[in-house]
């Protein structure tokens, strides 16, 4: 991967196996797979002027692309509702997407398990900051 850039990956939380319209969380504030946080507040006006772009170009109906292995070329479905900040039970911060494969062969794979769960990719704005976490 370039550097400055990162994924971030999360497992489904919910899915409806006859639409395979899904939940789940985008990012979270705990130590993630590289050992890093993101910081949700730094990250929100990201995720939410993608948002709007996308709801601006679609009148509301799309929130946000999804894309099957982060192929450009392969636009699979959309988010078919806008990201929100939310709280896990645990007290986790994070944001939560919910999506809807409009393409056939991505919306199979769901449905059957093939597919696990989301990626985001992005790129490092500002300075990473070190955090010791005991």
């Amino acid at each position: 991967m370039d550097e400055g850039k990162f994924e971030l990956f999360a497992p489904f939380t919910k899915i409806d196996t006859r639409t395979a319209e899904f939940e789940a969380w985008a990012t979270l504030e705990e130590v993630d797979a590289s050992g890093e946080i993101i910081d949700i507040d730094k990250s929100w006006p990201y995720f939410e002027a993608l948002a709007k772009q996308f709801s601006d170009n679609t009148g509301g109906v799309n929130f946000g692309p999804l894309r099957e292995q982060h192929d450009p070329q392969k636009a699979s479905g959309h988010l078919i509702s806008p990201p929100v900040i939310k709280t896990r039970a645990d007290g986790v911060r994070g944001i939560f997407i919910h999506g809807l494969p409009t393409d056939p062969v991505t919306k199979s794979k769901l449905i059957s398990k093939t597919l696990t769960g989301i990626s985001i990719g992005g790129a490092y704005v500002g300075t990473k900051e070190d955090v010791i976490i005991n």
